[in-house]
């Protein structure tokens, strides 16, 4: 019994997640469909247009995820989420994320600052194996959040730090990060042969903001819910 209401707890938290993701995109999908342009401007508008109408296609992409993860519940009964490795670009993959934004940073009047460290030329990491969808999944929620809860600040700037170590995380960093620890009852989803053979990179994407942050009550709380 105990088992089946835990069950319909994770069941509501990720519909509640996926929901929550799914509003995102749609939002950013209507913010950026072009406007017919008029005489003169029709020739500097056409490269917004074409560049709007890339993004769309972006976001509608990402949302086709949201929908095939909601399809997907099943899994949870076992805690378990597909992941699915593929040869990906992480530096692109960030950068094509972040414009999806540009629009929703304007009208908050936001700025946003794309730091990109040396490591991840060091350690060649321009194209690695990783699950693409999970990792935007992540970010695209960072974002949204940031923006949200700057809006009522005076100073609305947003900060993203992107690096590459070959040393596993911990709770002492350069970035000063706050790293929450693995479930011992988690599995190692990298230990699947489809994840290859080759050299285990750990990539780091911070999302810094000027919003009020978490007191130490909330940050106790944060993945007690939804992770």
């Amino acid at each position: 019994m105990l088992q089946a209401i835990e069950l319909k707890k994770q069941t509501e938290r990720h519909i509640d997640l996926t929901s929550n993701l799914q509003e995102s995109e749609a939002s950013k999908s209507l913010t950026l469909i072009p406007t017919k342009p008029k005489g003169q401007r029709s020739l500097h508008l056409l490269d917004e247009a074409i560049e709007a109408a890339d993004t769309i296609i972006y976001c509608a992409m990402h949302q086709k995820r949201i929908i095939d993860d909601i399809l997907t519940l099943s899994r949870l009964d076992s805690n378990l989420l597909l992941v699915s490795p593929e040869p990906s670009q992480p530096l692109q993959l960030v950068r094509g994320a972040l414009k999806m934004f540009d629009a929703e940073l304007k009208r908050a009047k936001t700025t946003l600052e794309f730091i990109e460290e040396e490591s991840l030329t060091s350690l060649q990491a321009q194209w690695t194996l990783l699950d693409p969808s999970r990792v935007l999944q992540v970010l695209i929620n960072l974002m949204t959040n940031a923006i949200k809860f700057t809006r009522t600040e005076s100073e609305r700037k947003i900060v993203i730090t992107m690096g590459a170590s070959t040393s596993k995380p911990s709770e002492t960093n350069p970035s000063n990060i706050q790293h929450v620890r693995k479930s011992n009852t988690s599995p190692d989803q990298t230990t699947k042969a489809e994840w290859g053979t080759g050299e285990i990179l750990y990539l780091c994407i911070a999302v810094q903001d000027t919003g009020r942050g978490l007191d130490e009550s909330e940050i106790k709380n944060l993945f007690l819910g939804n992770f």
